[in-house]
């Protein structure tokens, strides 16, 4: 039993001075008293390597790499850029490449009326025909004077022109074509009645002003902006919005017309809206 127990110590001992940097004297001393012929040094020793250092002798240095330098410009390749851009500049469009209208007759304007016939006038409809006819009366009207056109217009279906601008009619006979005009009613299309008023100008002296008056209450269901701009573009051609009707709307006057002098309206503005169509 005692044997055994010495045996169990032994290796306790191996194992712990494995752990261990150094072997413990009782293990020495120990072992010279029990194992015979035992050559034990009493001083356990261990013999460790101790990494050495080694110095830097040169510190290590950094490689950078320089930026290519961009030569300057020269005074020649300057000159050349201001060149181009000084080219590129003067080769815009001239203004005498653009197309040489007739010559405009301003002793005689011929006048194309757009008259508006539709539900929301129908209480102001006489009114404006009487505005009409006081305008015609103040004009000189026949073959060698001024000449004249009319668009009735309601919806776009019933529209109608009733005077060309080649027809050459004197104002009595005029005033009286007036005077005859039906009331349609219904919506209102005044962008379709500045289309047929297009249409109408194509019969126009190119040689004299024409002067589009436009009598509505500017409440269209269609669009007017498109056909205005076209009326505003052709050569020679003015576009008047006048009208007596109450309540108007501004704002769609003003895009007919293409400028607010050149909206009037009732019959205290009458003297300008004459104004306005000599030249």
């Amino acid at each position: 039993m005692r044997f055994w127990i010495f045996i169990w110590f032994v290796e306790l001992v191996i194992v712990y001075s494995q752990q261990t940097s150094t072997k413990p004297r009782v293990f020495q001393y120990f072992v010279r008293a029990h194992v015979p012929n035992c050559e034990c040094s009493t001083r356990a020793t261990q013999t460790y390597t101790i990494p050495s250092i080694v110095e830097w002798t040169t510190k290590p240095t950094r490689t950078t790499t320089e930026r290519p330098k961009i030569p300057p410009k020269t005074v020649k390749e300057s000159a050349k850029v201001t060149k181009m851009i000084f080219t590129q500049a003067t080769a815009l469009p001239s203004a005498t490449s653009t197309t040489t209208l007739p010559r405009v007759n301003c002793e005689i304007s011929d006048i194309l009326f757009v008259l508006d016939s539709t539900g929301s006038v129908r209480h102001f409809y006489e009114q404006q025909k009487r505005y009409m006819a006081s305008i015609i009366n103040a004009m000189n009207i026949g073959p060698h004077a001024q000449h004249v056109g009319l668009i009735i217009y309601s919806s776009k279906s019933r529209k109608k022109l009733v005077v060309q601008m080649d027809d050459e009619p004197d104002k009595e006979s005029f005033l009286k074509t007036i005077d005859r005009l039906p009331y349609f009613g219904g919506i209102t299309a005044t962008g379709a009645a500045l289309d047929l008023s297009l249409q109408a100008l194509e019969k126009r002296r190119l040689d004299k002003r024409t002067v589009v008056v436009v009598l509505t209450d500017g409440f269209s269901f269609d669009r007017v902006q498109e056909p205005s701009k076209q009326l505003h573009a052709l050569p020679n051609v003015i576009t008047i919005a006048a009208g007596v009707a109450d309540p108007y709307r501004r704002d769609e006057l003003i895009t007919i017309a293409g400028s607010p002098d050149r909206v009037f309206i009732g019959e205290s503005e009458k003297a300008k809206v004459l104004n306005a169509m000599r030249c």
